[in-house]
């Protein structure tokens, strides 16, 4: 497979994901959710203050953020956002400004509608 194919492929299935707030598209098995996040060590008191919704958006590979979190000053930058758990997790532990990038535009847009309502 070319790259371009890769990507696009990798895009649709995410966009899949963010239209029906499952990490499960098309019978594929991808670990997921509040089991995931908490596997990977997400803080239990952070993930209770979530919306069940953003929760079930989550595929991640890792809590980016152990003990202290990210250091330093100014803003974070997220990529690979997808709907936004770190991101939101950066903002809220350094309370700072967090811009999240990915790919997959419906992922991001939930994200966003989630944080407004927030």
């Amino acid at each position: 497979m070319d790259e371009k194919r890769i990507k696009a492929g990798v895009r649709e299935i995410y966009e899949e994901v963010a239209a029906r707030g499952t990490t499960s598209p098309r019978g594929l098995r991808v670990d997921s959710g509040r089991t995931l996040a908490l596997r990977l060590g997400y803080p239990e008191t952070f993930l209770d203050s979530l919306d069940e919704e953003l929760l079930s958006l989550f595929a991640g590979c890792g809590f980016p953020h152990p003990e202290k979190g990210p250091t330093g000053r100014g803003p974070v930058l997220d990529l690979g956002c997808g709907a936004g758990l770190d991101a939101l997790f950066a903002a809220r532990a350094l309370d700072r400004n967090v811009v999240g990038v990915d790919l997959t535009l419906g992922l991001l847009r939930r994200g966003q509608a989630y944080l407004r309502g927030t």
